[in-house]
């Protein structure tokens, strides 16, 4: 280790606080980025573990109609075609009442067909309380895993009480299903009964989900695809995740987009603790220079510095990531549950792209940021070196063209956003030249509100206010990158609260208009936006026999997989006095429900954006008699799916499905009849067994509303990480301040300045800083939520929002800014009250 690596870990090790803050910075940059990943991968990963513990070893699947596949079908092509390799398989969810709802999938199977498949249900693997006859011949037995039946507080021999759509239902725990470490996360929350008990569990008669196959080549493929009736079809295994992760593609992205936004405050936290070391050891640098020392080794003296903080740093956020990801997975699994599928995310993963992406940004952002530091610090003149005011004159001097470029900058951005296109990544890329151009213009709003608030500082509080509000601009070549820190994460908050608020409003307006019955009834569902479970159609006769209904709307839902992707179908039987509730972004109301009337279809305005349909299009579904089209007549505003709704009357809709019974049913209640009892009289209708949900307008209201709430939770905590890590930036900035300026502080202790006033000082500059920030961060702040309202979310999901700035939101996010802002200068500021004068004025 040569002199001049010495005295750079020398510096390091004496500047702790400096040194420790950098590194926080840095690990929380790195922290909220890694988690995120993390959260993401570990949802994917928990939901594609469950899915091959499904899929087994198949190749191919048959899927058939909105029924099912009947048992006949498998028995022809297992006689007529001899294919072996085959089986039977039926899939459900079951939730456990008493067990704070956990929720189970249960796969129904034939287990003599199961050993090309999967492997754990192979007889050796298992282990029967009453051995295989009584598994196969005792009512509605399943096998579990250990770890399962732990969990569950259950032992072999037990039943068990589990709603399966919407039914309460009694399982036998048979036996257990061996673990592996291969296997062990895939049988976790998984119920497997035979293929008879499946059927009678579920109520399907003798129909079945679908068969899996393990075709070689394709020639076998296409034969069987030529001998399939119409309706059935096959389809590639795995086709399941793809469509799951496609119906998460954007979210996570925005998720990964929001994070990123952290790291780039703590980059600017990395360019100011860089940018300082050189300064406060230009005269070392100078005298280095003097005696010797090259540019080069200047440069790599300072990049060294840069890549110890980098490592260290890095190494620090994983471990902050690992215990961050473990609070976000449950945020992320019930917005999952919520809006997309049902996952149980039992464990952490991390893959090595996550770690390789934590490095890279941890370390080699780091040192990106100190290339223009270590450049400048290569640049110093040893005459120059012993001016202290050379500095801040020189960021003086480019304050003209810091704005000009800062301006020209953000335009560029403009221009990127304003590209057409539907890429994500675009957008978001068009986000940073508008941040690091606002960030250009942050030393001329410190001097203008330097000029602005100087007099009046010093009107109320005299010399020290005075000293105070220049202090800032005297220093400003550190100051502006920690305020341009703190004005971009309170912009983030404001950007992304008025995207909330305005996506809030929006939502609450559409669904007040939307949801124009008093009562509705569904049956229980595991999705918080969909109803997977089905109301007997003589339900709807009842109600219509209580007296005080006047009116009634229902519906059936349908998830159709075709081409790779799930369509969401709706079939609607929808009384006039509800087409008010839908307003039309393309068609003519009148004529939109004349021909809706006659056959056609309307979408919703996320399912046409994604699929790039409009009025007049024709859209190709797959129906029970095959392939069919449907014309669209118009697009409506709907903020139910990001994925989007078809829309199809519901006699059309049974002329080419065969699928019955309701998802929902909506009831008008005759004026003057109170709610209340109409919902007790529903909700007392024999039912033969099945569980009913009776919610009032009210209650579907608010629950929707909560739902909405839970899905920006995650948002909400990464803005609270981004002023977290600015508060850090604050910190340090105060910290090396204090550090720079001992000798100055010493010179007015001695001068009878007292440790009260220097405190004061301190807490009125940080004040101006949390000022400064916040003025710079509103206007910030609204456009990057203008950004975020007509461009990013336009394209992730195609939705059209009212945009609203609540003033409540800016004044939050000034009182943020200027307690994030004082609250960071109560150390500094005491430390600098404590500055003992004649210690401050010992030269080294």
């Amino acid at each position: 280790m040569n002199s001049l690596t010495r005295s750079s870990l020398r510096y390091l090790f004496r500047h702790p606080w400096q040194f420790g803050l950098s590194v926080l910075g840095i690990a929380m940059g790195v922290a909220i980025v890694v988690s995120i990943d993390i959260a993401n991968y570990s949802s994917a990963t928990a939901f594609n573990l469950s899915m091959n513990a499904v899929a087994g070893k198949s190749t191919h699947q048959i899927t058939g109609t909105s029924e099912g596949i009947p048992d006949s079908l498998y028995t022809k092509l297992r006689i007529e075609k001899g294919i072996r390799n085959m089986a039977p398989v039926i899939e459900s969810y079951v939730s456990i009442p008493d067990s704070g709802k956990v929720v189970f999938k249960l796969l129904g199977v034939d287990i003599f067909a199961e050993k090309p498949f999967r492997d754990y249900l192979s007889q050796t693997g298992i282990s029967l309380e009453g051995g295989l006859k009584d598994f196969l011949t005792r009512p509605n037995s399943v096998l579990l895993s250990k770890e399962s039946i732990e969990k569950l507080k259950k032992q072999t021999g037990d039943t068990l009480s589990v709603l399966i759509n919407g039914k309460m239902k009694t399982l036998y725990l048979a036996g257990l299903i061996d673990e592996t470490s291969d296997n062990k996360s895939a049988l976790e929350n998984l119920f497997i009964t035979d293929i008879a008990s499946a059927q009678e569990l579920t109520e399907k008669g003798n129909k079945i989900d679908y068969i899996d196959l393990i075709l070689n080549n394709e020639s076998e493929e296409q034969t069987l695809k030529n001998f399939l009736p119409e309706g059935f079809l096959l389809q590639k295994s795995g086709s399941k995740s793809e469509t799951a992760e496609q119906m998460m593609d954007a979210f996570n992205i925005n998720l990964t987009s929001l994070s990123l936004l952290a790291l780039i405050v703590g980059l600017f936290l990395i360019y100011n603790t860089m940018t300082f070391s050189v300064v406060q050891r230009k005269v070392l640098i100078g005298t280095l220079r003097s005696i010797g020392v090259t540019s080069n080794e200047i440069t790599r003296m300072i990049i060294l510095e840069a890549l110890i903080m980098g490592i260290i740093g890095t190494i620090a956020g994983f471990v902050f990531a690992y215990f961050i990801s473990k609070i976000l997975i449950v945020f992320l699994s019930q917005t999952i549950n919520d809006l997309y599928f049902v996952v149980s995310v039992r464990e952490i993963y991390i893959s090595p792209a996550i770690i390789l992406k934590g490095i890279g940004l941890g370390v080699f952002a780091t040192l990106i940021s100190a290339v223009y530091p270590a450049r400048e610090a290569s640049k110093v003149h040893p005459r120059s070196a012993m001016i202290r005011s050379e500095q801040e004159s020189s960021v003086l001097r480019k304050v003209p063209r810091m704005t000009i470029i800062g301006i020209a900058i953000m335009l560029f951005g403009a221009v990127i956003l304003y590209l057409p296109s539907k890429n994500i990544w675009l957008s978001y890329l068009g986000i940073l030249p508008v941040i690091i151009g606002f960030a250009l213009t942050t030393p001329l709003i410190i001097i203008i509100v330097e000029k602005i608030f100087s007099p009046v500082y010093k009107k109320l509080f005299g010399i020290t206010g005075k000293m105070a509000s220049r202090s800032i601009l005297q220093n400003i070549s550190r100051t502006y990158i920690a305020i341009a820190a703190l004005a971009l994460a309170v912009a983030a908050t404001v950007g992304v609260g008025i995207m909330i608020s305005s996506f809030r409003s929006t939502v609450i307006n559409w669904l007040e208009a939307r949801l124009n019955a008093d009562i509705f009834v569904s049956a229980p569902s595991l999705i918080s936006r969909r109803n997977d479970a089905v109301l007997p159609e003589e339900l709807l006769n009842k109600i219509k026999e209580i007296d005080e209904v006047e009116d009634y709307n229902y519906y059936r839902e349908l998830m159709l997989q075709q081409e790779g992707k799930e369509y969401h179908l709706i079939a609607s039987g929808l009384s006039k006095r509800s087409y008010s509730g839908f307003e039309f972004k393309e068609g003519e109301p009148d004529e939109v429900w004349k021909k809706f009337e006659a056959g056609d279809v309307i979408l919703s305005e996320p399912f046409a954006f994604r699929n790039d349909l409009s009025v007049g299009s024709v859209l190709k579904l797959k129906t029970d008699n095959g392939m069919r089209d449907f014309n669209v007549a118009g697009i409506y505003y709907d903020y139910a799916s990001d994925q989007g709704l078809v829309t199809i009357k519901y006699d059309q809709f049974r002329k080419h499905w065969n699928a019955k019974g309701y998802s929902g049913i909506a009831v008008f209640v005759k004026d003057g009849i109170p709610v209340s009892s109409v919902k007790d009289k529903i909700q007392a209708l024999e039912t033969n067994g099945q569980q009913l949900l009776v919610r009032t307008y009210k209650y579907i209201l608010e629950s929707s509303i909560e739902v909405f709430d839970r899905t920006f939770l995650i948002a909400k905590a990464l803005q609270l990480l981004s002023v977290i890590v600015a508060f850090i930036g604050i910190l340090s900035s105060l910290m090396s301040l204090q550090l720079e300026r001992r000798r100055e502080l010493g010179i007015l202790r001695a001068n009878g300045l007292l440790p009260s006033q220097l405190f004061k000082i301190v807490n009125l500059q940080t004040f101006l800083m949390g000022l400064t920030a916040g003025i710079l961060a509103l206007p910030l702040g609204c456009i990057l939520a203008t950004i975020l309202v007509y461009i990013i979310n336009k394209r992730s999901f195609g939705w059209t929002m009212q945009f609203e700035i609540m003033p409540s939101i800016l004044i939050e996010a000034m009182i943020l800014s200027i307690v994030a802002a004082l609250l960071a200068g109560i150390y500094p500021g005491y430390k600098m009250s404590k500055t003992s004068p004649a210690n401050a004025l010992r030269e080294e």
